[in-house]
């Protein structure tokens, strides 16, 4: 079935089924509808149930403050007959008490039954009738002083006439207290119907939402998780060999739609494997002759002691490169280091870069200077087509001297790294220096090395490339590419660059080569985001110390080609 046709028809069978997007909306609209329902009555519940305890508490300290003011009309009646009966001034203590103590009470009484809702007249009432006992009680002070014990003995009977007052006053209060017990009772009652409510309503939305997730669950298991199953099953099937597996068809629409794309996928698979079968064939007749040139781009891996060289190359398609590098030594104290780009890759530019990489190798084991071995190579160009030509980057190290010469045909700007913050300062005009300041807290310094000459093709035959001179003792590391890095593009197309490379070498130190050459690797494919065009070719050049042991150290670390 082919993968189009199968796009044309997956809209009629969204169309004819309830998709499992809608079923999730609705079962959501259905859950969120019930929640904010569920929520809105438990805040209105809260509320009201706040509402009658805070009605409930100000009936209650009402009627404690009415109690402290039923205390003190107490306190008066009892000082005003103790007073009577004794003539004895400290017996009207608690009267003198209650005198500046009832006014503060009666205010804050007041104010609290307002708060309460119930009539504040009766407060009104209370005093009054208090008042009215007040002034019955100033008449009957006044008799004392003048009066003997046997008179205060007989006036203690008319006081009892003014009792029917007090009686009042106790009434006017049992009145209030009734009035505000009833408020109290009402807003009890309301606060358990409160507290009932609210119970039911959380028990209504712990049942909704157990509803929901139970039919969620329930949803998702029938409609994705057994039908992906069943197809993960036969995908797997399909992936071991079995093409003939069955496909499983059902659950949502958006699953069988994606079993259907698996069908297709299959059917395809199936009718590309006799094309793949004879590909195969083709290139089993093929692949000795291409694994040999493979194997001759390799490094020699020839070394010097007090140079250690590390790299890696990274093939953009199959396993024939246009990049290459070699090590050659020259002598037991100078090596030579080759990095070529040639354009394209596959078994054409292969070949010629095989060509460059032992010409040039002969070529500084006789001249001995970079320069001189670009110009002599070039001259040997002739037969070779016109569009064919390779970027360049040839140098020398001498160990005794510890000088590093180069020369670039056209080739990309390598870096001069130095283990310190001091910048060293150009030693041509075209050179560009600066710090680096490295995620271990230390500081660098570099170099960028820009070519001495143009690209090496049959055009230029017989150019001459001039070579450029730079101390390289330990502490010195040398860091050389293709533009394949380089020019690892983003979605936007911007360039990885040698900042970006500048970038990572702060990140990833200077003192793990290969760490270094897998950071800027990873850091360009991260970067990239798309299929790699051009083959990586990353060398990593270091001046190391001798030890006291040999009296030497060097090595060359080759990394195999990959290939995408």
């Amino acid at each position: 079935m082919d993968l189009r046709r199968n796009r044309l028809w997956r809209p009629a069978l969204y169309a004819g089924h309830f998709s499992l997007t809608r079923r999730l909306a609705v079962v959501s609209a259905v859950l969120v509808t019930g929640l904010v329902g569920t929520g809105a009555g438990i805040a209105v519940t809260v509320r009201d149930l706040d509402r009658a305890h805070t009605a409930q508490s100000k009936a209650a300290e009402a009627r404690q403050t009415l109690l402290a003011l039923q205390a003190r009309y107490v306190d008066a009646e009892t000082g005003l007959r103790g007073y009577q009966l004794t003539a004895d001034d400290p017996q009207l203590l608690p009267f003198e008490r209650a005198q500046r103590e009832v006014p503060e009470l009666t205010r804050q009484l007041s104010a609290e039954v307002a708060a309460t809702g119930v009539r504040t007249s009766l407060v009104v009432a209370v005093d009054s009738a208090f008042e009215q006992w007040l002034r019955y009680a100033g008449v009957e002070l006044a008799k004392v002083p003048e009066a003997g014990p046997l008179d205060r003995a007989a006036n203690v009977g008319p006081t009892n006439g003014g009792r029917y007052l007090f009686d009042a006053l106790r009434d006017r209060v049992d009145e209030t207290d009734e009035s505000l017990a009833e408020v109290q009772e009402e807003q009890r009652q309301r606060t358990v119907a409160m507290q009932r409510r609210l119970v039911a309503v959380l028990v209504a939305a712990l049942a909704v939402l157990l509803v929901a997730v139970v039919g969620g669950c329930t949803l998702l298991w029938r409609s994705v998780t057994s039908p992906l199953t069943r197809l993960a099953r036969a995908t797997r099937a399909v992936a071991s060999g079995d093409h003939d597996a069955e496909i499983p068809e059902g659950g949502a629409p958006e699953v069988r739609s994606l079993a259907a794309d698996v069908q297709a996928m299959r059917n395809r698979l199936t009718a590309d494997l006799h094309r793949t079968e004879e590909a195969m064939r083709a290139l089993g007749q093929t692949g000795p002759a291409v694994d040999s040139l493979r194997r001759a781009l390799q490094p020699s891996g020839q070394d010097v002691a007090g140079v250690e060289v590390v790299g890696r190359l990274d093939a953009a398609e199959g396993v024939l490169a246009g990049d290459w590098y070699d090590t050659v030594r020259i002598s037991p104290t100078r090596f030579g280091l080759v990095l070529g780009d040639v354009a394209g890759h596959g078994p054409v530019s292969a070949v010629f870069a095989l060509r460059l990489k032992h010409s040039l190798a002969t070529a500084l084991m006789t001249v001995r200077s970079p320069g001189a071995a670009l110009t002599q190579v070039s001259r040997q160009l002739g037969d070779v087509p016109d569009e064919l030509f390779a970027t360049v980057l040839v140098l020398t190290v001498d160990t005794t001297t510890g000088v590093l010469t180069y020369a670039s045909a056209g080739h990309p700007e390598a870096l001069l790294l130095r283990a310190t913050p001091d910048d060293p300062g150009p030693l041509n005009p075209r050179e560009r220096t600066g710090r680096l300041a490295l995620a271990d807290g230390t500081g660098a310094s570099y170099v960028e090395l820009p070519p001495t000459g143009p690209l090496l093709s049959p055009i230029v035959s017989g150019w001459a490339w001039t070579d450029v001179h730079h101390t390289f003792r330990p502490g010195t590391s040398l860091l050389a590419y293709t533009d394949g890095v380089l020019e690892a593009r983003d979605a936007a197309g911007v360039e990885f660059g040698v900042e970006s490379v500048l970038l990572t070498v702060e990140a990833a130190g200077l003192a793990d080569a290969p760490r270094l050459l897998d950071a800027i690797v990873a850091a360009a494919v991260r970067h990239g985001h798309q299929e790699r065009r051009d083959d990586q070719t990353l060398v990593h050049l270091r001046a190391v110390r001798r030890t006291a042991a040999t009296g030497v150290s060097g090595s060359v670390r080759v990394a195999a080609p990959r290939s995408r």
